[in-house]
């Protein structure tokens, strides 16, 4: 996983690969959808949405429109403008929740058979679903902790 850290106009800016792309913008598509029914859960208007949860939106904003917005983007490389503290920021939170994430599906593999999607699905196709899950959170890791390595 390259990493180019460059002066820009506008401040530092990272360029990651279509790999690192990839794990973090599925990161953000799940965290971006999880925000989004901030409002309906709390039974609040949208302009009474807490000013915390409005500004995590307007970074995975920011960063959705560096990566692509659409999952098939056909640029190889992407620059992210996000300034270094608050992409540093949602790097450490999602490092800390995929990290959460792989001990809980490794754990998972124990007993496969509390993981089953249905009564229907068999105890391979279970550990098969949280071998991808850990797989997936493990490419997340490394996407982060490169990005947050090439940090000076």
């Amino acid at each position: 996983m390259d990493v180019q850290v460059s002066p820009h106009a506008s401040g530092a800016f990272v360029t990651i690969d279509r790999d690192q792309r990839d794990a973090l913008w599925y990161a953000l598509r799940l965290e971006l959808s999880a925000l989004a029914d901030v409002p309906l859960v709390l039974g609040l208007a949208e302009a009474s949405v807490p000013a915390d949860v409005q500004r995590r939106r307007e970074v995975i904003a920011w960063l959705l429109d560096d990566l692509g917005w659409r999952r098939d983007d056909a640029r190889e490389t992407f620059a992210i403008t996000l300034p270094r503290h608050e992409l540093e920021a949602w790097l450490r939170r999602q490092r800390e929740g995929a990290a959460d994430l792989v001990a809980e599906a490794r754990e998972g593999l124990r007993h496969p058979e509390d993981y089953r999607l249905s009564p229907r699905e068999s105890l391979e196709q279970a550990r098969q679903g949280l071998q991808d899950e850990i797989d997936h959170e493990l490419g997340l890791m490394r996407a982060c902790d490169a990005l947050l390595c090439a940090s000076p």
